[in-house]
């Protein structure tokens, strides 16, 4: 059904199952597809090549262009708008182009567009794309055709060196990757080889993550208080009482809190899964969301967010507080894994604890175990685990 297209409502349509399309009533052929994780602007047409009547036609042109984040809807149409003109003319905008046209940079551009229409996770494509431009921005305007292994082992010794293994590896397999999913998509000859094929990466072995030991509490909350900024100081805490990753605990957002049902609910665009959470919070958390959001409105009173900070071009986003001096650097990752470790402690069930985390139950039982029946159960585990917390971090 064809409508009217708006910026606000490709915003407020979600995902329903099944892929939905929202059809430009003003240009034919022009619409924006919106699946689980990604919302793409797309063109459908046929191509009819030949003199008038005596037209063949080739094929029919389904293709995305952008994503909804990376251009405006005006822009898009525009675009749109020129790529139908071109179908329309007998000429096919989208076809694969020769082998010269091809380098680095458009060749992973390609396969992060693909990554996008097959629904793959933003925060993956974006992770992508970070790779690309930090990264390999060196080698992008190189010839794909004409990247050798020696040039790889090469760019992976010198990103080893300065950004470590880890980032190493990621950025060599992301090349791979795009090199794996173009060669067939390809004119033969255009590129013959990918030669990121038998590399040997570095695959370092993970690193134990850091955990707060129980004794530890006391010294961690006072060392707290040093922090002045009091949304960085709830920001910690939080990440405390709550396990959230701090991807997630960085963008709540006032309205998320339900104090009625003693639950906040996280929409999928702030998790790494994607998915929408109901997290039961306890009444520890709630108090730290009361004063936090008390200092945040008055601190910041047009921010949706309840952690918000100024980036340094002068706009408001959601805090990023990777590491605090006065803290030891114990925040983040050592937050969530402290919550975990405290859970068990406390008794928590293994199935109740991973749940807490916002992990799935794994296997076939994660199937049949219907999660929103259990919320009772997890509130009365999350307040058990900030009692537990209390108990140990502000005795005495």
């Amino acid at each position: 059904m064809k409508t009217r297209l708006t910026e606000t409502l490709i915003k407020n349509t979600q995902w329903k199952g099944k892929e939905v399309r929202l059809v430009d009533a003003s240009l034919p052929g022009f619409y924006v597809a919106i699946n689980k994780h990604t919302k793409t602007f797309k063109v459908k047409a046929d191509l009819w090549v030949g003199t008038p009547g005596q037209k063949k036609k080739v094929r029919s042109v389904n293709q995305a262009f952008a994503s909804v984040e990376q251009i405006s809807l005006r822009d898009a149409r525009t675009q749109a708008a020129t790529y139908l003109s071109q179908i329309k003319a007998g000429t096919d905008p989208f076809k694969k182009t020769e082998t010269y046209e091809y380098n680095i940079k458009k060749m992973v551009d390609l396969f992060i567009l693909s990554r996008q229409e097959k629904g793959r996770r933003p925060a993956t494509c974006e992770g992508y794309s970070q790779i690309s431009v930090r990264y390999l921005k060196a080698i992008h305007s190189e010839s794909a055709a004409d990247y050798e292994l020696h040039k790889a082992y090469e760019l992976h010794k010198k990103l080893t060196k300065c950004h470590g293994a880890v980032t190493a590896d990621k950025a060599i397999k992301l090349l791979s990757s795009s090199y794996r999913y173009i060669r067939p998509r390809t004119p033969a000859g255009t590129i013959d080889h990918n030669p990121f094929e038998g590399f040997e990466y570095n695959n370092p072995k993970p690193k134990n993550g850091r955990t707060m030991i129980l004794e530890e509490l006391p010294s961690w909350y006072e060392a707290l208080q040093i922090i002045k900024n009091p949304i960085r100081r709830g920001f910690h805490l939080t990440m405390l009482y709550s396990g959230l990753r701090r991807a997630t605990a960085s963008k709540i957002e006032h309205d998320w809190l339900d104090e009625r049902k003693s639950c906040m609910n996280i929409p999928g665009r702030a998790m790494k899964n994607g998915e929408d959470l109901s997290v039961p919070v306890s009444d520890q958390l709630i108090q730290i969301f009361k004063n936090t959001s008390t200092c945040s409105k008055r601190m910041y009173p047009r921010s949706p967010w309840l952690f918000p900070t100024v980036g340094k071009d002068g706009q408001v986003k959601p805090i990023v507080a990777a590491n605090e001096k006065a803290l030891n650097h114990r925040t983040g990752h050592t937050s969530r894994r402290t919550y975990r470790t405290i859970a068990a402690l406390a008794g928590v069930s293994d199935r109740n604890g991973d749940l807490l985390l916002g992990h799935k139950i794994a296997g076939i039982r994660g199937r049949y175990i219907d999660e929103p029946q259990l919320f009772g159960q997890l509130l009365h585990d999350q307040k058990l685990i900030s009692r537990f917390i209390d108990e140990h971090m502000l005795k005495g």
